[in-house]
């Protein structure tokens, strides 16, 4: 596969599943009356935004690091100011049911399996969604040998090249991306509704989880960028950030000129 190809289509991957898991969860508070605060596609350094603009009670926000979507959800959380806690209101998560809450939580995540099934359908057109499966399930373990240390990276560059000779490559690329955030998501909500029962675990299982996630990032990038030197590398990443910057701030750009209604 093309060197050129394989970052861009990662970049057009990662922007589509981030955007849908920001609309999924965006959806599911609407549904039920709880207020979004943020809509953020990519991290922010300090209080800066390469785009920010505001609709009814929710910011937009583009950050600089393409590396996740994320939805503020007013409640989800326990919030305070100052130690004291925030009075809590009728379209905070936090007055909800527990089967709202449970919802408007791993909703999201759940919902990714949409678009995990139907990338997969396409890996194959011509063979089976049960055949096309077993063709994710090839790609998943190799990747998973390679970040567990039982294959080295010549073995699992050479399975991968014999799949992407075969198959379509772009939607076996959406199903990754599907996985990993359904992961990352699943993961973070863990880690902070435990960190609010133990404030200790908060800063050391963020910490872990972000060495855990570079360390898989790092993993899929090596394997499918296929690069060989700093040139290739800076090369992929320069094609990946600009395609997730350009596809981004588009769909930013939508949502800004979209009529105002009561629902975005």
């Amino acid at each position: 596969m093309d060197l050129l190809t394989i970052p861009v289509y990662f970049g057009i991957a990662a922007v589509i599943i981030m955007f849908l898991f920001n609309i999924f969860h965006y959806s599911f508070a609407s549904i039920f009356g709880v207020r979004v605060e943020t809509f953020g596609m990519f991290i922010t350094i300090g209080n800066t935004y390469f785009l920010k603009f505001k609709r009814n009670h929710t910011d937009y926000t583009l950050g600089w690091i393409p590396t996740t979507g994320f939805v503020k959800i007013s409640g989800m959380f326990d919030d305070n100011i100052d130690g004291e806690p925030v009075k809590e209101e009728d379209y905070m998560l936090s007055s909800k049911t527990p089967f709202v809450r449970f919802i408007c939580t791993v909703g999201a995540p759940l919902l990714l399996l949409i678009p995990f099934v139907v990338s997969a359908m396409f890996i194959d057109p011509n063979g089976s969604l049960n055949a096309n499966f077993n063709v994710l399930n090839d790609v998943i373990y190799n990747l998973y040998q390679l970040v567990i240390g039982t294959i080295e990276s010549v073995e699992a560059h050479e399975n991968w090249n014999a799949i992407a000779n075969t198959y379509a490559v772009f939607p076996i690329i959406l199903c990754i991306m599907s996985l990993f955030t359904a992961f990352v998501s699943i993961t973070t909500l863990l880690t902070n509704s435990i960190g609010q029962k133990i404030e200790a675990f908060n800063v050391i299982g963020s910490i872990g989880l972000l060495i855990l996630y570079l360390y898989i990032l790092y993993k899929i990038g090596s394997l499918y960028f296929s690069v060989h030197n700093f040139t290739d590398a800076l090369f992929s990443f320069v094609q990946f950030i600009i395609t997730t910057y350009i596809i981004s701030f588009v769909l930013m750009l939508l949502i800004k000129i979209l009529p105002k209604n009561k629902y975005i």
